[in-house]
C-alpha cells in the first residue's frame, strides 16, 4: 500500500489505496475508489440506454463526446490513471426494442438488466460491507432519446476545445434515471412528494424520477450519488430545468 501523502494521487490500482475516507479529503472522485475497495465491485459507470436510432452518425457524435467529458473530469481530478481502468461502459442498443422506448419502460427493462447481474447483498451485522445492490451502477441509469442526442450538435458547434469554458456552454444533455422511483413512492426528501406542479409523464410531484444532466458532469454525478438519492434537495432540478445548476433548461 503507497503512502504518497494526503489523496494518493500516485496510485495506480485500488491496491494502493486506503480502505477509510480520512486519507480522501482532496479527491473529489473518492466515492468511486472507496466503495469499489469496500464493496470488492470493481468496476463502475452508468448504464447508457440508446433509445433514438434515427442518426448513427450522430449517436456515434453523442457517445464519443460523453466519453471525452468523463476523460477530462477525470483527469481534472487527478484519478483518470486510476480509475479509467474500472470503467465500463455499458450500453444497450437494440432498434426492434429500444426505439423511442418511454423512461418508464427503461426502468422496468434496466430492473431486468440489474436482476441479471447475479449481485448478493452482504450478510447483516455489527459491520456489515457496504451493499454492492445500491452503487449508482445498479441504481440508476442514462437514458438518451432523440431530444438529447440533438443536444450534441449545439454544443459542439459552440466548442473551440478549451475544456475549461466546456461547463459555459450550451449543454449536451442526457437523462438520470432513477430505478427505484414510482410514482406513489413516498421519498425521504419530503419537499420532493410535493404536488401541484405541472404533469410531467403524468406526475405531478415535484421529484419525478428522472432528472436532466448536462453531460460534462457525468462522472462527478456518478460519484456524488454513493449514499445519496437523485432527489437530493440541494441538487435536483425538475424538467425541464438542466442539473447541476437548474440556470438554463432542455430545448423544446
Amino acid at each position: 500500500m503507497s503512502s504518497s501523502g494526503p489523496g494518493n494521487f500516485d496510485a495506480r490500482t485500488l491496491e494502493e489505496l486506503e480502505d477509510q475516507p480520512a486519507p480522501y479529503h482532496r479527491d473529489v472522485f473518492s466515492n468511486i475508489s472507496l466503495d469499489m475497495i469496500n464493496t470488492g465491485y470493481h468496476k463502475w459507470g452508468f448504464v447508457v440506454y440508446r433509445c433514438t436510432y434515427d442518426d448513427d452518425n450522430l449517436w456515434n457524435r453523442y457517445l464519443t463526446q460523453l466519453k471525452q467529458f468523463c476523460h477530462e473530469e477525470l483527469v481534472k481530478g487527478r484519478r483518470a490513471e486510476l480509475l479509467e481502468k474500472y470503467l465500463d461502459w455499458v450500453v444497450i442498443e437494440d432498434r426492434a426494442n429500444l426505439v423511442n422506448l418511454s423512461k418508464s419502460d427503461v426502468r422496468r427493462h434496466f430492473e431486468g438488466w440489474v436482476s441479471e447481474q447475479g449481485l448478493v447483498e452482504p450478510p447483516s451485522g455489527a459491520f456489515p460491507r457496504p451493499n454492492v445492490t445500491k452503487l449508482p451502477r445498479f441504481r440508476f441509469c442514462l437514458y438518451v432519446d432523440k431530444a438529447c442526442l440533438e443536444t450534441v450538435i449545439r454544443f459542439q458547434e459552440a466548442d473551440t476545445g478549451h475544456p475549461l469554458l466546456r461547463p459555459l456552454l450550451p449543454a449536451m444533455v442526457i437523462v438520470v434515471l432513477d430505478r427505484e422511483w414510482t410514482p406513489d413512492r413516498t421519498h425521504g426528501n419530503v419537499t420532493m412528494n410535493d404536488g401541484g406542479y405541472p404533469l410531467i409523464d403524468g406526475c405531478d410531484r415535484k421529484y419525478v424520477g428522472w432528472k436532466y444532466l448536462n453531460a460534462f458532469f457525468t462522472a462527478g454525478t456518478y460519484n456524488d450519488l454513493h449514499g445519496v438519492e437523485l432527489d437530493d434537495w440541494q441538487d435536483y432540478r425538475r424538467p425541464p430545468a438542466i442539473c447541476p445548476l437548474g440556470d438554463t433548461s432542455m430545448p423544446s
